[in-house]
């Protein structure tokens, strides 16, 4: 069964959802000729903004490589971007962001809803990598930043916790940390999917990561690794993604947001992109193993 897409041609700019119910509201398969730097690239779909390097060519790049990542059960396209410094021993670190366009989902995260991300995650080395939603300061009550990191042996703001080959879940000074060791779900090299949920409550804003799950339905996901349950993540559009303390590769693949489990999870049977109003241009790039 073909699970790979050579090309996905977007037939409209527009945002891709439009009310509360939404589905899927920004996607990026890096459907980019390789090799390309990401740095302005624009394509994907439900982005206010290109790509930006926030370190103006001051630390590494994100690149494109093609082929790009798949992981069971879930539909993917494109090619993939990839920090990949593994000769150097350089500590500068890439940081891109992008931000989302909630022009159609102006109720994104407000009271009541939810907001998902999924994105697969491919490293190997020594070096550590991390998404971050939102800025590092919010409303006038609370740092309103969450990031989703693999730790690299330094402490954890706010946990007082060092974190070699784990994974960390913060928002604002709050964390909670999964050990975790080579080899196992989440493990500290090899590939990784990250599903993250965000329930937005009045008072208290309950996040919950799995990674590695069984993506066959959301109810199959069982209990998530990491959970904090604190208030401080709001409305936020942007989205960061970094590779640093190299030497290591790292490669960022089928970046996801939507406001259910089904948006960010398309089932491979189906295109399942009906929320983005595309057409697709078939053509098999590879055969699942």
């Amino acid at each position: 069964m073909y699970r790979r897409l050579t090309a996905l041609a977007l037939v409209t700019p527009l945002a891709l959802a439009t009310n509360a119910t939404a589905e899927l509201i920004a996607y990026e398969g890096f459907n980019y000729t390789a090799p390309n730097t990401v740095d302005g690239l624009n394509g994907g779909s439900g982005w206010a903004t290109p790509w930006d390097d926030l370190n103006d060519g001051n630390g590494h790049t994100f690149d494109i490589v093609a082929p790009g990542e798949t992981y069971p059960g879930l539909l993917s396209s494109g090619n993939a971007m990839i920090e990949d410094e593994q000769n150097t021993a350089s500590i500068n670190s890439s940081l891109y962001e992008r931000q989302i366009d909630l022009t159609g989902s102006p109720d994104f995260l407000s009271g009541g809803t939810e907001g998902w991300i999924s994105y697969i995650v491919n490293v190997s080395g020594s070096g550590s990598h991390g998404m971050t939603f939102g800025l590092s300061t919010g409303n006038a009550n609370q740092q309103q930043q969450l990031r989703v990191y693999r730790g690299n042996g330094t402490n954890i703001v706010g946990s007082g916790q060092d974190v070699t080959n784990g994974w960390v879940l913060q928002i604002g000074g709050n964390a909670d940390v999964w050990e975790t060791a080579d080899g196992g779900d989440g493990q500290a090299t090899g590939q990784s999917l990250v599903l993250i949920k965000i329930e937005s409550v009045s008072g208290a804003d309950p996040v919950s990561v799995w990674i590695n799950p069984d993506l066959s339905s959301e109810a199959a996901l069982g209990a998530p690794q990491m959970f904090l349950d604190t208030n401080g993540v709001s409305q936020n559009d942007l989205l960061r993604f970094s590779a640093g303390n190299f030497p290591t590769s790292v490669t960022y693949d089928e970046i996801r947001v939507g406001t259910s489990f089904a948006s960010v999870i398309p089932e491979p049977g189906s295109l399942g992109l009906a929320g983005f109003g595309v057409a697709v241009l078939c053509f098999g790039r590879r055969r699942e193993d």
